[in-house]
């Protein structure tokens, strides 16, 4: 399961690979770790190219790789979502500190999101190759 919280759970389905793992030689960590503007990168769970709802992550967002995977540090992790009317998440963003995307795809699951909710992420994984 890549993303379980109580509005249901998501899992990734595909993945835009020009903007995920490893691009350019960075591992995902470093670039959603990148930026100046805010204190840290975020996820966000959209649908119809709208924010249903952005968590921010701890500084850095991820631990240290194990065998090729990542797992988001200080989970659990909220956000409000700030649009939504019973809505369900068709896609994901991971973004850097300056809003940039730098992975994002599609989620499937179940659960719909309502403006003003309180979404927890109780747990991600990003799993990438190892060289």
């Amino acid at each position: 399961m890549w993303y379980t919280g109580a509005h249901g759970a998501y899992s990734r389905r595909t993945s835009n690979h020009d903007r995920c793992g490893e691009r350019h030689g960075k591992p995902l960590d470093d670039l959603i770790n990148a930026g100046t503007t805010e204190t840290q990168g975020s996820l966000a769970l959209i649908e119809s190219a709208l924010d249903l709802v952005v968590i921010d992550f701890q500084d850095p967002a991820f631990g240290p790789a194990a065998a090729g995977v990542l797992t988001a540090e200080g989970v659990p992790l909220s956000g409000t979502a700030i649009n939504g009317s019973a809505t369900t998440p068709t896609d994901y963003e991971l973004r850097d500190r300056d809003d940039v995307i730098v992975a994002s795809g599609t989620v499937s699951g179940t659960g719909p999101i309502t403006s003003l909710d309180t979404v927890d992420l109780t747990s991600l994984t990003w799993t990438q190759p190892t060289s």
